[in-house]
């Protein structure tokens, strides 16, 4: 299905599963619980959607953008490797899997992104702009030349993560030695 625009739709629980879906707009959906497992997105835009649970075994998600959106519970380890690449504005995204995900230059803008998971992701270049990360893993993560200047409430270990010209506010690279337990001021 090419460019088409899917407004306040209600889909049936396996009716996107298999589907090939290229420049499509999705807004004001509910997703919740249901299973995409076998799509493919291409160069689509979710809005104000709520995607919660939605199972992504083998789902293609390639430059796709997600906008006021809710993705609670979200497996994207599940989903295709292939070509991945998704952006986040405005989004809630609470305990989704990102491991193992290559994820460079991905953009998360103004997110909650709190208690997920990117361990051994590879986010170089990534760009968490205003985002809250609490309670949000990293480890054995790419983050090298990924701009965290605006974002806030991480725990990201030096020393088990590769930080390599990523750019960090001052507050920032002081949260970055909280292990250390060392009184600054």
């Amino acid at each position: 299905m090419d460019n088409l625009t899917f407004d306040k739709y209600t889909f049936a629980t396996d009716e996107l599963s298999g589907k090939e879906f290229s420049e499509c707009t999705f807004s004001n959906c509910n997703f919740s619980g249901m299973r995409l497992s076998g799509s493919v997105f291409m160069e689509c835009r979710f809005e104000n959607c709520n995607l919660s649970l939605c199972q992504v075994v083998g789902t293609g998600f390639q430059q796709v953008h997600f906008s006021d959106c809710k993705l609670s519970g979200v497996d994207f380890t599940a989903s295709r490797d292939f070509l991945f690449s998704v952006q986040f504005s405005r989004c809630v995204i609470e305990y989704a899997l990102f491991s193992r995900k290559k994820m460079k230059k991905s953009h998360f803008s103004d997110c909650r992104i709190c208690e997920c998971d990117f361990a051994d992701c590879d986010l170089t270049e990534a760009v968490f702009s205003h985002c809250d990360l609490s309670r949000t893993a990293f480890y054995h993560t790419k983050l090298s030349k990924a701009d965290m200047r605006t974002a806030f409430n991480f725990h990201i270990d030096p020393e088990e993560n590769d930080l390599r010209q990523a750019l960090f506010s001052p507050e920032g690279a002081i949260a970055l030695l909280q292990k250390y337990k060392l009184v600054i001021g």
